[in-house]
């Protein structure tokens, strides 16, 4: 019974002098956050600029569903569940931006490079 409770005391002293560090974020999570922070709405969800509503519907939930998934594993490292937080706000603006005709216009027109234009002077 000895060996057993020293055997259990060293372990926990192994333990605690250890310094944990965090696990690495999850490949799915790291390439949701690239394509949220580098890439645009579309690399975001996933979709082709010719993607019609429903489909940006489509690649939203979708993208909502990973991230929920996602969100329940990292919830106790808060690194991750802050990347998770990031890529889940900007996937709404994204949805919210693409899934409005209108915005979506707008939106493409800015990703258009300005050939031919003047720059813009204050």
């Amino acid at each position: 019974m000895e060996d057993r409770m020293k055997s259990g005391a060293a372990r926990g002293s192994r333990s605690r002098g250890v310094v944990a560090s965090a696990p690495p974020l999850p490949d799915a999570l790291v390439r949701v956050c690239e394509a949220a922070r580098h890439g645009n709405y579309f690399d975001c969800l996933g979709i082709g600029t010719d993607a019609s509503t429903t489909e940006v519907r489509e690649a939203y939930l979708k993208h909502v569903s990973e991230l929920d998934v996602m969100r329940s594993m990292t919830k106790n490292d808060g690194e991750a569940a802050a990347a998770v937080d990031e890529a889940s706000r900007i996937a709404g603006d994204a949805f919210a931006v693409l899934s409005d005709p209108d915005l979506r216009l707008t939106y493409r027109r800015a990703l258009l490079p300005a050939e031919g234009r003047e720059p813009w002077r204050s």
